[in-house]
């Protein structure tokens, strides 16, 4: 008896990891009626608590735009949009602020994105909102009073973005220097490929072994000493936006991640609108397409798409599992749940291959029985374990 890597019948995991910047009303009830209502996706949203950018006046946010919580969200884009703010600077009041926000409504967010150059990143271009004190050159010890990563921690955030990009098509497997890099061509893949299989051997010798890798999760320990997970991005740069967003999740590339049985977060900012896009439409065609391209392999039973913390919970949950024999134990992974609860396991479902008699196996939660869960047989030989409140 072994795990499934990804529930029944699904062979590949993709989700979408949103930023909200230049996103207007307007844009976010156009895209509201798409995600949530035309295709029916099963997401949820980033946001920002609060806008002070002098740029974007008009920016959606949870401070000016209270509407916005009615949209499922696990994600905040930082504790709100400070960059271009002119003489309004951030600090540990203005996350106090957006917690009492948070708390006003109900939102828990799993998830933390760092924003641009804002001040009180966690890893995106500097540390200072993990980072309680700085000692300068001469040794002299300065209180950062951008340093909120235990608010951070306070509000249920377990996941930090790790502040970079892949563009490995497919996390959540051992990569080979076979896999076609998107606009490249085989050979030019292929030499890629060893390049940077190289670079990490040479790497490994140096430091170690990375914890990063492939894995689309790993834990961080931050300058503060606590230890969350952090999580990768797949994408370029340069087509983080809503006409780039055809490129970064094409049918191609899509059609690959099932092909190479991967997870995939895709980076974008939905509301940002390519300036070559003409007209008052802010989805473009090609966007468009490849979402229902996306929906159409869920419907194939292909492809599982789900909110960004629905995935990484599964992850941690699957990769806590322990199969003996006959026994499927779900442990506690001690960072994202401490301790884990039934109730922590409803929204999964979890399939097991090589079962021989379903009704011989037992379901625990760290070794003792879980009642609510049963093994339902699906076909080809895979049963799956269920979950009843």
């Amino acid at each position: 008896m072994r795990k499934r890597k990804y529930p029944y019948p699904y062979k590949a995991w993709l989700t979408i990891s949103n930023d909200p910047d230049n996103t207007d009303m307007k844009i976010w009830k156009e895209l509201d009626d798409l995600i949530f209502n035309r295709l029916s996706l099963p997401w949820a949203n980033s946001i920002f608590l609060s806008s002070h950018n002098l740029n974007l006046p008009d920016q959606v946010n949870m401070a000016d735009h209270p509407e916005i919580s009615v949209q499922p969200t696990d994600t905040i884009h930082t504790w709100g949009d400070f960059v271009h703010g002119g003489a309004r600077g951030f600090s540990r009041e203005d996350a106090l602020a957006g917690m009492a926000l948070l708390d006003q409504h109900g939102i828990r967010p799993l998830v933390w994105v760092d924003h641009s150059r804002f001040t009180g990143n966690l890893l995106h271009g500097h540390t200072w909102g993990s980072r309680p004190v700085h000692r300068d050159s001469s040794g002299i010890n300065y209180t950062v009073h951008e340093y909120t990563l235990d608010l951070i921690d306070q509000t249920g955030v377990r996941y930090i973005w790790d502040g970079g990009l892949t563009e490995v098509i497919g996390q959540d497997r051992v990569r080979s220097i076979w896999d076609q890099l998107p606009g490249k061509s085989r050979l030019r893949s292929l030499l890629t490929g060893i390049k940077i299989k190289v670079r990490e051997r040479i790497t490994t010798l140096r430091k170690g072994p990375s914890k990063r890798s492939n894995e689309l999760y790993f834990t961080h320990l931050f300058p503060d000493g606590r230890t969350l997970y952090c999580f990768q991005r797949y994408g370029k740069w340069r087509n983080a936006d809503i006409m780039g967003l055809s490129r970064q999740i094409s049918t191609n590339t899509v059609d690959t991640l099932i092909k190479n049985q991967g997870v995939m977060v895709a980076y974008t900012h939905l509301g940002k609108k390519n300036p070559e896009l003409k007209g008052d439409r802010h989805v473009p065609d090609e966007t468009l397409k490849c979402l229902e391209h996306v929906r159409k392999r869920m419907d194939d039973g292909l492809l599982n798409f789900s909110a960004l913390s629905d995935l990484l919970d599964y992850l941690v949950i699957r990769d806590h599992m322990v199969i003996d024999d006959r026994v499927v134990d779900f442990r506690t992974d001690g960072i994202r749940f401490s301790p884990m609860k039934p109730e922590d396991l409803f929204r999964h479902r979890f399939s097991l291959e090589g079962v021989l008699d379903h009704h011989d196996v037992e379901i625990r939660l760290d070794g003792k029985p879980l009642l609510q869960a049963k093994l339902q047989p699906e076909a080809d030989g895979v049963c799956s374990i269920i979950f009843r409140a």
